[in-house]
């Protein structure tokens, strides 16, 4: 897993695509966070598998924990900010496979 040159400055946020969109409409793979949060605008759908550790969710005023073995929905327009007080390992999975085209 690599840094994710989008994080601000000072998180450790890490990805690595494993399906990208040169293989099928579906994109997925490995986002980690290390005490690290990340604020972001979805212009696209995401399905999250949680692998290890807490994974935060903050959306519209709510805020959802996940631990492993629990899935998350986000639908396309969601504006998050993705976080974890420790660390945690998420695979997941997005539609379309372009994803970051359609990142602001």
């Amino acid at each position: 897993i690599q840094p994710f040159l989008e994080a601000p400055p000072g998180q450790k946020v890490g990805l690595v695509d494993v399906i990208d969109s040169r293989v099928g409409n579906l994109a997925s793979g490995f986002m980690t966070f290390d005490h690290s949060q990340l604020p972001w605008f979805l212009n696209y759908d995401e399905v999250d598998y949680v692998i290890e550790g807490e994974f935060v969710l903050e959306t519209e005023g709510q805020t959802f924990r996940a631990k492993p073995g629990d899935v998350v929905y986000i639908p396309k327009g969601s504006r998050v900010v993705f976080s974890s007080p420790a660390f945690c390992k998420v695979f997941y999975c997005t539609y379309p496979a372009n994803w970051a085209d359609f990142c602001d």
